[in-house]
Parts: structure tokens; sequence; C-alpha cells
């Protein structure tokens, strides 16, 4: 996670991407799993311009942590992003 938040401040949101993939991967009951998610849509919204994997990573932390502290900052993006 530390590795993933390195590399979006210097600019590197491709590695930053693929780091908290690999973490949810590897990692999905970890405490920070919903944290990299989270993080992980809105790299891919905001900085990465995908906003198909940031809908599916969203709907993946309502799916699969739905008591998650993001759930209702998710649910309100994945909404936004599915009426685009």
């Amino acid at each position: 996670m530390r590795k993933a938040q390195i590399r979006i401040k210097q600019a590197r949101y491709a590695e930053a991407d693929s780091l908290l993939q690999r973490l949810v991967d590897f990692y999905p009951y970890d405490i920070t799993a919903d944290d990299a998610l989270m993080l992980r849509a809105e790299l891919n919204e905001d900085r990465l311009d995908n906003p198909t994997v940031a809908l599916e990573c969203y709907e993946k932390l309502l799916l699969d942590y739905p008591t998650s502290l993001y759930s209702d900052r998710a649910r309100k993006r994945y909404n936004a992003l599915k009426v685009k």
C-alpha cells in the first residue's frame, strides 16, 4: 500500500494501479484491501481516465466489503459513473 502511495506522489499512476491490484488480489481479507480498492477506483477515475475500471472497483468494493467506511462514497461515485 505504501509503495502505491509513493508511486502516486511520483506521478507513476500505472505502476500504482498495478500495485493496488496486486494487493487486492493477493490479500483480499487484509484490513487495507478496501482502502486499496477505493484508491484504485479514484486513481482510474481521476488520473488514468479509465471509468470502466473505476466502475468495476467501486462495484467490487460495494459487493465484497459492504461494511467498509468507503461504502457511501463508493455508492455515490458508482451511481454517478453509471449514469454517464
